[in-house]
């Protein structure tokens, strides 16, 4: 019963700052407080709950270095004009009418190609986020787009840690699984592009596209050997290399081309990289600035507040004194219907895709009747997706923050929440039928 009052106590923290637009780091120090004197409670000695704590910070150590590296690389490739580039390019080929729609696509074939939903948000879907800016397309609306497409990728791509990660605890094969996850998502996908298409048909900005070329052209050296730190972050993704080596690399290549072929200083480009990319024509500022080291420091904070519940999950009882309800609630709905619970909970507080998933199936995983390739798909399709929807979690956060966007475009990422209703139907479609054909049979017999 105390460990439902604590998570009780600390979703009610975090819907209170959400309400009253209070700063999230506020409501995970109080969550951290919250599972300090749940531990206290549960007789858990001082040293016991420093060692927990500093389990959670070891686990995710890295990734924090990757935030700074993707704040760095988006102001980098600001710098070198890679975005400028592409962008003034692709406004050549692409009507604003279709441009929410080819977001989605342009997003999904770049996360299946590098297998993270971070690396193609700071990169495709900054470059997406500036067109959409130029064209007069609102941003919440491609940003939600853009969201989708990286999360596509995340779920299902051979490269994607994420894939790795369930195929791992669960013992299954990924190959397999991923066959599988094409399966279920293949009519969510139909759907979703049906509704960027028609999202998108009511935009025409052809005069607004000819402006923002003129001010590249006359602001940048627009030329292909700008695209070379991008290219380099598709191929080196393909070749499997880690994403911090490739995003490194791309940084590097970023700074030789904002020097010697944009022409910027090196102190001017130190400050852009830690600061963020600023340009002296207000005209144009407000499409290219942004980035640096410094933009990803909130995301830092909450993420490393929130890797601090990790010890605490893993150690006490916290999530795992509910897996007797969630057994019952399985039973009287369907198995998905539950899983999708729990991963709500566990997304809600551990504000990371990692731990939800591991979450997850930690308290479904007893399930006799559930095998554990169909246990590791039904984790696909939601403890996967459900992060994204979580506006303060890692798993969304910075690419909100790369595209200076909101959380106001997480309602338009319908991939992730399509594809776990569409699951969700289709499970009490087959209870409701197995149920019939039971009664049937009985009645017969």
């Amino acid at each position: 019963m105390i460990e439902l009052l604590a998570i009780a106590i600390f979703i009610l923290g975090l819907i209170f700052c959400l309400i009253l637009n209070i700063n999230i780091i506020y409501a995970l120090i109080f969550g951290f407080i919250i599972f300090v004197l749940y531990a206290l409670i549960k007789k858990y000695s001082y040293k016991q709950i420093i060692e927990m704590s500093i389990s959670g910070l070891k686990v995710i150590y890295k990734l924090l270095f990757t935030f700074i590296l993707i704040g760095i690389l988006t102001s980098a490739w600001r710098a070198s004009g890679t975005i400028q580039t592409i962008v003034t390019y692709s406004l050549n080929l692409i009507k604003p009418q279709f441009f929410i729609i080819i977001t989605f696509f342009l997003c999904s074939l770049m996360s299946f190609l590098i297998g993270t939903s971070l690396g193609t948000g700071a990169t495709m879907g900054v470059i997406c986020a500036t067109m959409a800016e130029s064209m007069g397309i609102p941003k919440y609306i491609v940003t939600g787009a853009i969201i989708s497409g990286c999360f596509f990728g995340d779920r299902c791509s051979p490269v994607s840690t994420s894939a790795q990660l369930v195929a791992t605890i669960t013992n299954t094969n990924q190959y397999d699984n991923i066959k599988l996850m094409f399966k279920s998502a293949f009519v969510p996908f139909i759907i979703t592009s049906i509704i960027y298409y028609i999202l998108g048909y009511k935009y025409s900005s052809i005069e607004s596209d000819l402006y923002i070329k003129k001010m590249f052209l006359e602001n940048f050296n627009i030329n292909i050997i700008c695209l070379i730190p991008a290219i380099i972050i598709i191929i080196l993704s393909i070749c499997k290399m880690n994403v911090r080596v490739s995003i490194t690399i791309s940084i590097i290549a970023s700074i030789v081309i904002a020097i010697f072929v944009q022409g910027s200083s090196v102190n001017k480009l130190i400050n852009d990289l830690i600061f963020g990319y600023i340009n002296p024509n207000k005209s144009i500022s407000t499409l290219v600035d942004g980035g640096g080291a410094i933009s990803m420091i909130r995301m830092i904070i909450v993420v490393g507040i929130s890797s601090l519940y990790t010890g605490f999950f893993n150690k006490t009882n916290l999530i795992m004194g509910i897996k007797n309800k969630i057994k019952i609630l399985a039973n009287r709905t369907t198995f998905f219907f539950a899983m999708l619970v729990v991963t709500i909970i566990s997304s809600i507080i551990s504000c990371n895709q990692t731990l939800t998933v591991m979450l997850t199936n930690e308290i479904m995983k007893d399930f006799e009747d559930i095998n554990k390739t169909k246990r590791a798909i039904m984790i696909e399709d939601s403890a996967i997706l459900i992060p994204g929807l979580v506006p303060y979690s890692v798993a969304v956060s910075p690419i909100i923050i790369a595209t200076k966007a909101n959380s106001f475009s997480i309602p338009f990422a319908f991939y992730l929440y399509i594809i776990p209703l569409y699951v969700l139907l289709k499970s009490f479609i087959i209870k409701f039928i197995e149920r019939n054909k039971n009664t049937l049979t009985k009645k017969i017999l």
